[in-house]
């Protein structure tokens, strides 16, 4: 059987073949599993934008950003099941019933007047809050930027003067610091 796999699999891998097959390096690397399994497998037919990566810890990709009154049809179509608030400004993440996800531009002071509508509505979406670590990861990845940009400005103005020299040896950097004392710009 593993004989097959690897004949399937140079198949692919060599230039010679040019069979235009929609596989991905995924399918490829799971399918020494399904050998000799009775499993049937649907390669053609995945649905990439409700799939989840990296064991389910990264959401799937937002496949289109809708307006208001779109996100407001869906939810009497009852096509939508989640709404949540995303980490970033005016923002919401709306999930469909088949794990689709769309990004809706409200404004945030309108966000929680539309959350109130929804709930004196009725309706059966699941409304969930700002995920908290996503939100603290990314204000981390912001100072941490912020902070390197103007770490970078002020070093190329000339206001902090930090030099990015190696030395091989103290008295280099001695010989170094003794001739150019007062240049600053290497």
């Amino acid at each position: 059987m593993m004989k097959l796999f690897y004949i399937f699999l140079s198949i692919f891998c060599t230039n010679s073949f040019s069979l235009k097959l929609d596989i991905s390096r995924r399918a490829i690397i799971s399918m020494p599993q399904y050998i000799g399994s009775t499993k049937t497998i649907d390669f053609l037919n995945t649905d990439n934008y409700a799939k989840w990566s990296f064991y389910g810890l990264v959401d799937p990709p937002i496949e289109k950003t809708i307006n208001l009154q779109q996100l407001l049809t869906l939810i009497d179509q009852d096509y939508i099941a989640i709404l949540q608030i995303a980490v970033q400004h005016d923002c919401l993440i709306a999930t469909t019933n088949i794990g689709h996800r769309y990004a809706v531009l409200v404004k945030d002071k309108d966000i929680y007047k539309l959350f109130n509508q929804l709930n004196s509505n009725s309706t059966n979406i699941i409304i969930l809050p700002i995920d908290e670590t996503r939100q603290r990861v990314r204000s981390i990845a912001q100072t941490i930027l912020s902070s390197g940009i103007l770490f970078n400005v002020l070093t190329s103005l000339n206001i902090i003067k930090y030099r990015f020299k190696a030395f091989n040896s103290i008295a280099e950097r001695d010989a170094y610091y003794k001739n150019n004392s007062n240049n600053f710009k290497n």
